[in-house]
């Protein structure tokens, strides 16, 4: 019998994977990656289940275990704040410099291998001793619960990705803390209504639940169909950035970086072309500059292979004051002797700032 219970608690979780799994179109994670999410995310009950128990002992000092506030507490904070943030720790340290972690999509499936992890040993536990009314109820409500809560998760998580990319270090901040508190509060929501024992908070759940299993799977469709890069693939120049993800109806650009580096793009070329520049303050290696900010080059814009740091110093910044020199331009523009040699400023020739004749003549 045992065997039979222990097979209902895990079937959950599997037909959960795979319906995540199928949803990932673009790229398949690595199954090593999964497993070994999945394992963390069961790890994770000790730490929260220790937590837990020293919370609530401290709460019951000054709270009755049978009031509504006590509830609350227990709901939110000792459960579905530790829960969450359990899982987050572990998705953050296993994903977050991961090399496969390339697609915003990714974040949603990590988020929810974690979760399931969790949720499985969890319905282990109370499966077993439970029996098959247990199973069918948890089934139906508890486990999907999780993957609902990792939904929202991995939505805030891959934003926060992206962020980091695109040099927003608020903006990543501010999604990993969405990415915990979203998760925490449906599922504080939701156990405080099935704790509370009251009539009208149990109407609640039925209602919530109906509604934010619908926004779950909507929200899992959209993120699915609208998977896209978290940042410019490997050979897509930097300065093609904001004009590769323009085309991307789905990129998520959360401070319109690549639309003013397009227009300051489009601008730059628009000024100094007709003086023989070509533009070249938008395709300069040491990054370009929005808001008075230099942002890292991550590529060579005219090969598009990735730039040896080695033989700039670090990538993003002008030690040498060679865009200073750019902002009075026109008054020297003629003593310019294009990309073969280097450029003339000054009466001085710079050398190896450009690549040009098939060599490699950048500055050393």
């Amino acid at each position: 019998m045992d065997h039979i219970l222990f097979g209902l608690a895990v079937l959950p979780a599997f037909l959960l994977m795979i319906y995540i799994s199928k949803k990932d179109k673009i790229e398949k994670e690595p199954k090593r990656l999964i497993v070994s999410l999945f394992v963390l995310g069961a790890l994770s009950t000790v730490g929260a289940v220790i937590i837990g128990l020293l919370g609530e002992s401290l709460v019951l000092e000054f709270l009755d275990e049978d009031s509504l506030l006590y509830t609350f507490i227990n709901a939110f904070f000792l459960v579905a704040l530790v829960e969450e943030g359990g899982k987050f720790v572990m998705l953050k340290l296993r994903t977050w410099n991961n090399r496969e972690f390339n697609y915003t999509f990714d974040a949603v499936v990590y988020a929810v291998s974690v979760s399931l992890g969790f949720a499985t040993l969890e319905n282990i536990l109370y499966v077993i001793p439970g029996g098959i009314g247990t199973a069918v109820l948890r089934g139906i409500l508890s486990v999907p619960g999780h993957a609902i809560n990792a939904v929202f998760m991995g939505y805030f998580y891959g934003l926060a990705k992206r962020c980091q990319y695109l040099g927003d270090n608020t903006g990543k901040n501010l999604n990993l803390l969405k990415a915990w508190l979203s998760a925490s509060m449906i599922h504080g929501f939701y156990d405080f209504c099935l704790m509370s024992g009251e009539d009208y908070l149990l109407g609640a759940f039925l209602i919530f639940e109906v509604v934010i299993t619908v926004l779950a799977v909507k929200k899992v469709n959209k993120l699915s169909r609208e998977d896209s890069p978290i940042g410019p693939p490997i050979g897509i120049p930097f300065t093609s950035y904001g004009g590769y993800f323009q085309q991307n109806p789905y990129y998520y650009d959360p401070r319109g970086y690549y639309t003013s580096y397009n227009n300051s793009y489009n601008n730059y070329q628009q000024q100094y072309t007709q003086n023989g520049y070509n533009g070249y303050y938008a395709d300069q290696n040491y990054g370009y500059q929005y808001n008075g900010r230099y942002q890292q080059a991550k590529f060579d814009p005219y090969t598009g292979e990735p730039i040896d740091q080695n033989m700039y110093g670090p990538a993003g910044y002008d030690t040498n004051g060679y865009h200073n020199s750019y902002q009075g331009y026109n008054n020297y523009s003629n003593n310019y002797s294009g990309y073969n040699n280097g450029y003339t400023y000054s009466g001085q020739q710079q050398n190896g700032f450009y690549r040009g004749n098939g060599q490699n003549n950048y500055r050393q």
